[in-house]
C-alpha cells in the first residue's frame, strides 16, 4: 500500500502523466491484492490500510476494492468484510454524487464490472467529478470506519 500512494503522490495524484500509468495500474493491482488477502483474515488492516482506489471518470466517479468481480452475480464470492467494504464504498460515491433518489429501476445507475481481478464501480455524478474525489474518499473513510 505505501509503495502504490507513494508512487502515485510521486506521479502527481490523479493527474499522472500517461507514462506512468502501466506503472500505477500495476502498484495498484498489488495493492488491491494484498487487500483482498487482509479481508479473508479475521483482523486486518493495521499495518497496512485496506485500499480502495477512487478516481474521477467521464461525468462520473469511479472505482476499484479489494474484492472478486464475481459478487456482481454470487454473493458466496465475499466474506462478510469485503461485503462491508463494499456497501461502505458504494454509500460514499452515492453521498457524493448528488443524484436524487431513484423512483424507479431504470433510475438505478451504478454500473459494477471489473479491472484486473477486482470489483469496479461507476456511478455518475452531477458536478465535476475531478473535484469530488477527495469528497468521495473521506465519505469512505467516515462509512469504513466501522468495518
Amino acid at each position: 500500500m505505501r509503495t502504490f500512494a507513494a508512487a502515485l503522490e510521486d506521479a502527481g495524484g490523479i493527474g499522472a502523466p500517461r507514462e506512468r500509468v502501466a506503472q500505477l495500474r500495476d502498484l495498484l493491482d498489488d495493492a488491491l491484492t494484498a487487500g483482498a488477502a487482509e479481508l479473508e483474515k479475521s483482523r486486518s488492516g493495521y499495518e497496512d490500510p485496506v485500499v480502495v482506489a477512487i478516481a474521477p471518470g467521464d461525468a462520473a466517479l469511479v472505482a476499484a476494492a479489494p474484492v472478486a468481480p464475481e459478487l456482481r452475480a454470487d454473493p458466496g464470492a465475499a466474506v462478510e468484510r469485503a461485503w462491508l467494504l463494499v456497501a461502505a464504498l458504494v454509500g460514499a460515491l452515492a453521498e457524493t454524487a448528488g443524484l436524487p433518489a431513484p423512483a424507479a429501476t431504470k433510475d438505478l445507475t451504478l454500473v459494477v464490472g471489473a479491472v484486473g481481478g477486482h470489483l469496479a464501480l461507476r456511478l455518475p455524478v452531477l458536478e465535476d467529478p475531478a473535484e469530488l474525489v477527495e469528497l468521495a474518499a473521506l465519505a469512505f473513510d467516515e462509512q469504513a470506519a466501522r468495518i
